[in-house]
């Protein structure tokens, strides 16, 4: 078995035990502290183990920005690869909530870590399952709690940007929540969408300005700015 291989392979026999122990340890927090504070320390240092394991650091451009952002406030992220969970998740500042794949919470414990914790589940086949979804999803923002989202829906190649769904600027609209559009790169280089392989190297991370979702604005109209933010942002089409 060649180096390579084999570095992938000790990648993989790390990362599933972790995120078990992890996850399990996060459901435990999540009884002991009703603010969420120890599930989500924890769920920075299973992000931070994980990338450390693949020989990935991440770089961040744009603090301040996100600083500057209320503390209740719609992430909207690019998606290129399984890398781009544990980077913002290590790197954005404030209490994360995801939107993310109903199917994603039938997995044993990160599944059921992710329902105890307040995470959101999202059925594409079930459109009133998707706005009870939404009012979840304003009530966690309201409540102090930033939302992550990566609206593309699916990955993406590297260095390229596709259209935004529009769901999540529902509830940074209605929910008067800024909007901070995040710029993962190089994830997709690193462990490509559909690949189980990690190179070790750089994700940049760059968060620009928070967008104000302002009332009288349509989702399509607050998806084409923020997206126009992020291909800035990127420089991507």
């Amino acid at each position: 078995m060649g180096v390579a291989r084999l570095r992938h392979v000790l990648t993989w026999v790390i990362c599933v035990p972790v995120t078990v122990v992890y996850s399990s340890a996060g459901l435990v927090a999540s009884f002991l502290s009703s603010d969420g504070h120890l599930a989500h320390a924890l769920a920075r240092s299973w992000a931070r183990t994980l990338l450390r394991a693949g020989g990935v650091r991440v770089r961040v451009v744009g603090l301040d920005a996100a600083t500057a952002a209320r503390e209740s406030c719609v992430y909207v992220c690019n998606h290129q690869s399984a890398l781009d969970i544990p980077a913002v998740m290590a790197t954005l500042p404030g209490q994360l909530r995801f939107l993310a794949k109903a199917s994603l919470f039938r997995i044993p414990f990160s599944g059921w870590y992710m329902t105890r914790v307040g995470y959101v589940p999202v059925d594409r086949r079930d459109p009133k399952r998707a706005l009870r979804v939404l009012k979840r999803a304003r009530e966690a923002g309201a409540g102090g709690t930033a939302i992550l989202v990566f609206p593309e829906g699916t990955r993406i190649a590297e260095g390229t940007l596709g259209p935004l769904k529009r769901g999540s600027f529902h509830v940074a609209r209605d929910a008067g929540l800024d909007i901070v559009p995040v710029a993962v790169i190089n994830s997709g280089r690193l462990m490509p969408a559909g690949g189980w392989r990690v190179e070790p190297g750089t994700i940049e991370i760059r968060i620009g300005e928070p967008i104000l979702a302002d009332p009288s604005a349509t989702p399509r109209q607050l998806a084409e700015t923020t997206r126009g933010a992020l291909a800035a942002l990127g420089g991507w089409n």
